[in-house]
């Protein structure tokens, strides 16, 4: 009998663990009944995070926010036990952001920026443009990613070009945005930029 008890269990654990399939997800963050949900294919599926530093990440984000991680998920009640959050984009970061010696941090998409050393000058450039003397509207492409971190209201950020990668840190205030950029060689802070919107949010 004690024998038969320890096969049921083992079929049982089985049977729970082949009905959990390992997912990867990535998209905008919905709600359904007060609880977070992501679309993955035709699918809206339940958020459930597997401990309580998941937890703690995924209720940072809002509704109209991006993530991408992975977990188990269960087809039966469809959830996903999510084991971790890899990036996220903020909905909030969106739009353009100015320093105030004039330069532009513009956060076109999730991973997508564009930065402008002087907002002035390009003004004057386009205007230019515009009366057939100039062309010359410059500005940085770069890619970007956010990741959880533990400080609050603060995010890991990773900043890339063709040549370069910077990591760093946005933490949010309600003056604005501190961006500080570190040298991943030293971890030593080598930009600090206060961000505030150009328009009203």
């Amino acid at each position: 009998m004690k024998h038969l008890s320890v096969l049921v269990i083992a079929l049982f654990l089985s049977s729970v663990a082949s009905a959990s399939q390992t997912m990867i997800v990535e998209g905008v963050i919905g709600s359904r009944a007060g609880k977070p949900v992501i679309r993955h294919g035709t699918k809206q599926i339940i958020l459930n995070p597997h401990d309580q530093h998941v937890g703690r990440d995924l209720n940072r984000l809002r509704v109209g926010d991006f993530l991408s991680g992975y977990g188990f998920y269960n087809p039966t009640t469809n959830t996903l036990d999510l084991q971790t959050i890899e990036t996220v984009g903020l909905k909030t970061l969106l739009g353009r952001w100015k320093t105030r010696d004039g330069q532009v941090f513009e956060f076109r998409t999730f991973t997508e920026l564009l930065h402008y050393k002087s907002v002035i000058t390009e003004w004057v450039n386009y205007a230019k443009s515009l009366m057939g003397t100039s062309t010359n509207l410059k500005s940085r492409e770069l890619s970007y990613a956010l990741a959880p971190d533990s400080a609050k209201n603060r995010w890991a950020i990773f900043v890339a070009d063709k040549q370069s990668l910077l990591i760093g840190y946005v933490h949010f205030s309600s003056r604005g945005i501190l961006l500080t950029l570190i040298d991943p060689n030293t971890g030593r802070a080598i930009q600090k930029f206060v961000l505030r919107p150009m328009y009203s949010k």
